[in-house]
């Protein structure tokens, strides 16, 4: 609808195409998935596909690019988005991993794999979520017997976690070819906490921010035309033209606060029914679905998912789990 009154409709059509995957894969997953063994398929074509991309990559990115640029542009994937897409499959890996007898092992291995590569995508949001989901998935886990990992396993677990964190650490910041891609961000990152040093990249975020909240406050009811905060960049006569690097602000600049609570009202929704849903069932398909959502909404302020069809096979896969899990309980129900 924004069509009608966005200043750069061309900056619009361009993001047509991927609503259009996005409707098309809503209309696949509601008539596939009809419950929690459909989705775990899904979960493992996600891996398939997902390794076959790095394999593509590993062929078309020159060996010494590995240390000296941050990978993905080979397959035409922003290092950012390929980060965030490996750090997902990281955690359906370690959920492969406890839910299947047969290959398991190598599911821990691709999840090792998933999570070294992220070093080299040089995405700091990627890191911290490739630490933050593996760890939550860990401590909830639940098998069918409702039992998890025991208290020894779990003090075990954390020696191995901080361990391997020390030893990670003393890579990224020793081993040059690392250090090149993601040490020096991650340098630059502690020290913008601390209000020592920012680099240019958290610099141009912030520039974003106000800019975008600059521009909602021009538009705030319907907002700039979806996808138009490029053209406010033109006009400001801005080098760099590129979204605005915050999910949230992006809407409310972009498509108002009509815009704004479209989209993130049934993402919350949903949340809270996963949320009742694990409370009460301890599902371990609705605890990654839970992680994933958890994070999303975490990184709202750093990055921008509301056109990404990555993000959406997700949002649609929540919709699916909480719509078939309601029937089944109904029909559980009605048979009692």
């Amino acid at each position: 609808m924004s069509y009608l009154w966005a200043k750069n409709k061309s900056d619009l059509m361009l993001v047509s195409n991927t609503f259009i995957q996005i409707f098309g894969t809503a209309i696949a997953l509601t008539q596939q998935i009809k419950n929690n063994d459909d989705i775990i398929k899904i979960f493992k074509l996600i891996n398939l596909a997902l390794s076959y991309s790095l394999i593509v990559l590993c062929v078309k990115t020159p060996i010494e690019i590995f240390g000296t640029e941050r990978i993905g542009s080979a397959i035409g994937v922003h290092s950012n988005a390929l980060g965030f897409r490996l750090a997902t499959g990281a955690l359906l890996c370690m959920f492969l991993f406890t839910k299947s007898k047969k290959y398991r092992w190598v599911y821990l291995a691709t999840a090792i794999i998933y999570s070294i590569l992220v070093l080299f995508t040089g995405s700091r949001k990627s890191i911290v979520m490739v630490v933050f989901c593996l760890l939550i998935y860990v401590f909830l886990y639940r098998s069918k017997d409702n039992k998890g990992f025991t208290s020894l396993g779990k003090i075990s677990l954390c020696i191995v976690i901080v361990v391997f964190i020390v030893v990670l650490w003393n890579l990224i910041m020793n081993v040059e070819s690392i250090y090149n891609v993601i040490g020096y961000r991650i340098e630059t990152m502690l020290g913008s906490f601390s209000g020592k040093e920012v680099d240019g990249s958290i610099d141009e975020r912030t520039f974003f921010t106000e800019k975008g909240i600059e521009l909602f406050k021009q538009h705030p009811i319907i907002g700039y035309g979806c996808n138009n905060f490029k053209q406010y960049m033109r006009e400001l006569g801005y080098s760099h033209i590129a979204y605005c690097h915050n999910n949230l602000v992006e809407l409310l600049c972009t498509l108002g606060i009509i815009g704004t609570l479209l989209f993130y009202a049934p993402l919350t929704v949903f949340l809270i029914e996963l949320v009742k849903i694990y409370l009460k069932s301890k599902n371990d398909v609705c605890l990654v679905l839970v992680i994933f959502m958890c994070f999303t909404y975490i990184t709202t302020g750093y990055s921008v998912y509301y056109f990404n069809e990555f993000s959406f096979l997700f949002f649609f896969l929540v919709y699916v789990f909480c719509d078939s899990y309601k029937k089944e309980n109904a029909i559980d129900k009605g048979k009692r």
